[in-house]
């Protein structure tokens, strides 16, 4: 697998979901180069957004694949509170390459939490 596919695998999973800079350009992923690697993806009519970090005190850059295919089914669980919601936490910024993770405010104990997505069988 290239580097290209590997970023491109990255944005997938976590479609519509924020990435940050460096953990696009880890060894792991697309290396040195994994920022160039979303120059060539929007080259080839990937929609890649691209916008500053949320937290001023963040110097990154974070990037999301923005698309409407369809999510594995499964619910949002607020790990604060245990607050479960079928769409995803507006503006997310992903946090874990492991788990599909996102920050967010929680709708229920209205504090700001991490989100984690679990998959639910039976869809």
């Amino acid at each position: 697998m290239t580097r290209k596919d590997k970023v491109l695998q990255l944005l997938r999973e976590n479609l519509n979901m924020w990435i940050e800079g460096p953990e696009i350009a880890s060894p792991q992923v697309g290396g040195s180069e994994g920022l160039k690697r979303l120059r060539e993806l929007r080259e080839e009519g990937h929609r890649i957004e691209t916008r500053p970090h949320p937290n001023k005190q963040r110097d990154v850059w974070i990037y999301r694949l923005v698309g409407d295919e369809k999510v594995k089914p499964g619910l949002w669980l607020c790990t604060r509170c245990g607050e479960t919601v079928k769409d995803k936490p507006e503006e997310g910024v992903r946090r874990s390459v492991v788990e599909n993770m996102a920050m967010s405010n929680c709708w229920k104990c209205k504090k700001q939490t991490i989100w984690q997505f679990k998959e639910k069988e039976g869809f």
